[in-house]
């Protein structure tokens, strides 16, 4: 495509998804209108083989500095041209905090102080966390809804805030390793929900309630987004490494086959008998998923769920996942939901050709919408 034929000076970035499991990244060149990939892959980390949380996290920096090594090392002229590297967060490498404000009788003008005097007495960071965002939206004076509220006065005044933090020590480590390499880069830290509903409203702008499950290997995140405010967000100890080690355990599979049989399945080339056994298997998981979905729904006294709901998970599981909420027993035995919901997965959009890729293989969702987000927002 034009890596190399730079003469527009094409912003290249280097893109960094840290799960509760995994490591992807990806090598992107971009400009406003597509991002061309010119490599990318995930590192998956099984937790079944690291008991003690201290030994997991350094077995993450070393899976990082690897990928850099492989990526980087040698080639002092490629490390110099990355522009920026952008660092996606999910959990639980960072915290959330999201308000839903609303102020009344103050016949005054709003200002940006007042806002952010307002977001202070309501949310506060704890002094070993960094914050990395800060979205305020959703403005909305005497029922009436605007984008800049700035030098209105107002009788209600309502807004929503989002904040993320991460732990200082940990934002200190991966900055110093990445600067080891990129020393000329910018950095930019992101969180998966940012980008997850900054996608659903740029593909889906007329959807304003809706439920999104981000199913990582040992954390599942759910997010319930009602009139475009979050008002729920939960996290589930239980991802999708459950399935995976069962089908290791059961079937005698090291992580590469186990791997290898998903994405087999996924595609419908693979045995009948091989397929039904991973299947039952996969029942199982799917059970106990939604089992737990549906005691933090019950634990929060949440009555019933939006009828969308958006996915965001491997490549290997995530047909499986949506397979299971499409089923009544998903939707209405847990999501307490009695009308069959839309469900669908988060990825780019193909039909705009905004992502070219210069391998063919197995994309990767969650580097997919990251990309995409980058090329917008960056």
């Amino acid at each position: 495509m034009f890596w190399g034929s730079n003469k527009n000076k094409n912003k290249v970035s280097f893109l960094i998804d840290l799960r509760s499991s995994s490591i992807g990244y990806a090598l992107i060149e971009s400009n406003s209108v597509v991002s061309f990939f010119k490599s990318f892959d995930r590192k998956h980390i099984f937790l079944n083989q690291i008991s003690d949380t201290n030994l997991l996290i350094e077995e993450f920096y070393k899976n990082l500095k690897g990928i850099l090594d492989k990526n980087f090392l040698t080639d002092q002229k490629l490390r110099d041209s990355v522009d920026e590297v952008c660092i996606l967060l999910g959990s639980p490498w960072y915290e959330a905090k999201y308000k839903n404000l609303a102020i009344s009788n103050q016949n005054i003008k709003i200002t940006k102080n007042f806002i952010e005097e307002t977001i202070t007495k309501s949310i506060t960071k704890d002094s070993d966390q960094v914050q990395i965002e800060k979205i305020i939206s959703n403005f909305k004076i005497d029922g009436y809804d605007l984008n800049n509220p700035i030098n209105k006065k107002f009788n209600n005044f309502e807004f929503s805030v989002f904040e993320s933090f991460v732990d200082s020590d940990a934002m200190n480590r991966i900055e110093t390793t990445l600067k080891t390499y990129f020393k000329k880069a910018k950095l930019n830290f992101h969180t998966h929900p940012t980008v997850a509903n900054a996608t659903i409203k740029r593909h889906y702008p007329d959807i304003s309630n809706y439920l999104t499950f981000d199913v990582a290997g040992e954390i599942t995140e759910m997010n319930l987004v009602l009139n475009n405010k979050i008002v729920g967000f939960f996290y589930i100890p239980y991802g999708s490494h459950a399935f995976i080690r069962e089908i290791m355990n059961q079937c005698n599979y090291n992580e590469q086959t186990a791997f290898s049989k998903l994405n087999l399945i996924s595609e419908g080339h693979t045995d009948v008998n091989c397929q039904t056994k991973e299947q039952n298997i996969f029942t199982e998981f799917s059970n106990i998923w939604l089992s737990k979905i549906k005691k933090v729904l019950d634990d929060n006294n949440i009555q019933s769920t939006p009828s969308n709901i958006f996915i965001l998970a491997d490549q290997e599981v995530r047909n499986q996942i949506k397979e299971s909420i499409d089923k009544p027993e998903g939707y209405a035995g847990s999501l307490k939901n009695n009308i069959k919901p839309f469900v669908r997965i988060l990825d780019y959009n193909s039909d705009e050709g905004t992502i070219k890729f210069q391998e063919s293989r197995k994309r990767d969702s969650v580097l997919n919408i990251f990309a995409d987000f980058v090329r917008i927002h960056s």
